[in-house]
């Protein structure tokens, strides 16, 4: 990926390349995960334009929520098996979900099948999920 030294450099780059989108740019309120059989399970929440982003995580990102501030109704932005990443803002760098840290300035990408993700057939058996919705209490709406 050719770009400047420069966040927004990197975060236009990487969009070209992967087709995907920046969805939001906030500020990171939690990141509370805990190990547990050998997976990081929790959620990270993005505080950005007035609203939160729930990003549910089980190793990796598996689902978005959107929700207003003071509602408690929720949207899905993003399930598994779109790609969610959290970039670091000031230096366009991915994050992985034990490196995100309260009040890091973040980008959250969206990389969809729409997009030209190409994935393997077998994620849309919702049986493999089961596990994956126990454990983050959350539907992966394939």
């Amino acid at each position: 990926i050719q770009a400047e030294n420069d966040g927004k450099d990197i975060l236009d780059a990487i969009c070209r390349t992967t087709k995907g989108k920046i969805i939001a740019k906030g500020t990171v309120v939690s990141n509370t995960f805990i190990t547990s059989g050998g997976f990081d399970v929790g959620t990270c929440v993005i505080n950005a334009n007035g609203e939160e982003l729930i990003l549910y995580a089980m190793n990796e990102w598996m689902a978005v929520d959107r929700k207003k501030k003071g509602s408690a109704k929720k949207t899905r932005v993003s399930t598994y098996p779109d790609i969610e990443a959290v970039i670091l803002q000031k230096e366009g760098r991915p994050l992985n979900v034990s490196e995100i840290e309260k009040g890091m300035e973040v980008a959250l990408l969206i990389v969809t099948p729409n997009d030209g993700l190409l994935i393997p057939s077998g994620t849309n058996d919702p049986r493999l999920y089961t596990k994956v919705e126990e454990a983050l209490g959350i539907k992966i709406l394939i």
